[in-house]
């Protein structure tokens, strides 16, 4: 052998030593990342920057559908930043996240976003089962009526930046994508049955407000929502915190005015705009409502997900086969978010 052939494979042997070297410990920095974020649920430097490289799921949807646990831990960053980039103190809502307070009402926002993002993805897998397939065409749509609810392009560009730290991409991905899925899932399953029920009731409630009877009476004996025995009256928002389907309409109102009935996919809502005030650069409206909830598509789509298994891997967390959704192990936690509950005055079917 001459030399020359002995190099190169000297060479050649160096280079595998070299990739095989580098492949170990790759291996060795997924293990140990994998062990510390499901064994001790670390939430690090070190875990954050190996999640925007290796996908470790938070769940599994019928053990083909993942939850990216990088993705959940960016969207709790960008809930954060919403928070810290308003003042809410006017409305009670301001939280300092630092503080150990703080640190408990972050958690419940993550666990109420992996339980969205499960969902999310529960209804893209039944979508697609129910030959539902989204085009460029239609999402570029559902982008475009976007733009409409919130203002120009530019502008919007500016207020995902600012409040989320989001791209227009990330906002087609994170919001339009998925509640487009909803959107042509719920029209398909109500084509075959009908909300009659809660559209009459709705509509009895119009009736009687169009007949003078007090906006709080009706609300009283009509509504669906937690504040119905305190007359619809639902408190102060700012655009950012109330749902598209009313946002757009509430703050093209003036003092006093009554919408006409208003379709969201949570159900039907007649909103009384009671007060409008300015609070630095947020406009602010007190609002009350009248709301009938929509129960088909949502006990269809619970029933559905029983049918998925659905597993958790996240510290600190199960999946409640009754309850269809992502529970706490701590008990202290499931207890601070039950007292969170009980004092928020708001509504959560308006409010984000």
């Amino acid at each position: 052998m001459t030399d020359n052939n002995i190099e190169k494979k000297e060479k050649k042997v160096r280079m595998i030593t070299v990739f095989y070297s580098l492949f170990f410990i790759i291996i060795g920095i997924v293990f140990i990342s994998g062990a510390v974020i499901y064994g001790f649920g670390a939430d690090n430097k070190f875990t954050k920057s190996v999640l925007k490289y290796a996908p470790f799921p938070a769940a599994a949807v019928n053990y083909k559908a993942f939850i990216n646990l990088g993705e959940l831990r960016n969207n709790v960053e960008s809930v954060r930043r919403f928070y810290e980039s308003q003042d809410f103190s006017k409305v009670n809502l301001r939280v300092d996240f630092t503080t150990e307070d703080g640190k408990k009402r972050l958690k419940i926002r993550e666990r109420q976003i992996l339980n969205k993002m499960i969902e999310d993805k529960a209804i893209e897998m039944l979508a697609g089962e129910n030959g539902i397939r989204l085009t460029s065409d239609l999402i570029s749509q559902a982008v475009e009526r976007k733009m409409d609810e919130y203002g120009n392009r530019e502008n919007v560009k500016f207020r995902l930046e600012k409040l989320y730290g989001w791209t227009l991409a990330d906002f087609e991905e994170k919001i339009v994508k998925p509640s487009l899925y909803r959107e042509e899932l719920e029209k398909k399953i109500n084509s075959r049955e009908n909300n009659n029920q809660a559209r009459e009731k709705i509509k009895k409630a119009k009736d009687e407000l169009e007949n003078k009877k007090p906006f709080s009476d009706v609300a009283r004996d009509i509504s669906e929502g937690s504040t119905a025995q305190k007359g619809g009256e639902l408190g102060w928002f700012n655009k950012d915190q109330m749902i598209p389907a009313l946002a757009g309409k509430v703050f093209s109102m003036k003092k006093g005015e009554i919408t006409d009935i208003i379709e969201s996919e949570l159900g039907f809502h007649i909103v009384l705009l009671e007060e409008i005030k300015k609070e630095g650069s947020n406009d602010l409206v007190k609002i009350s409502q009248i709301f009938v909830r929509k129960s088909l598509f949502f006990e269809w789509l619970k029933k559905q997900m029983k049918n998925y298994k659905i597993a958790v891997l996240l510290k600190g967390y199960y999946w409640d086969k009754e309850k269809q959704e992502a529970q706490f192990r701590d008990n202290n936690l499931r207890s601070f978010e039950e007292k969170i509950k009980n004092e928020f005055q708001g509504d959560a079917s308006v409010a984000f």
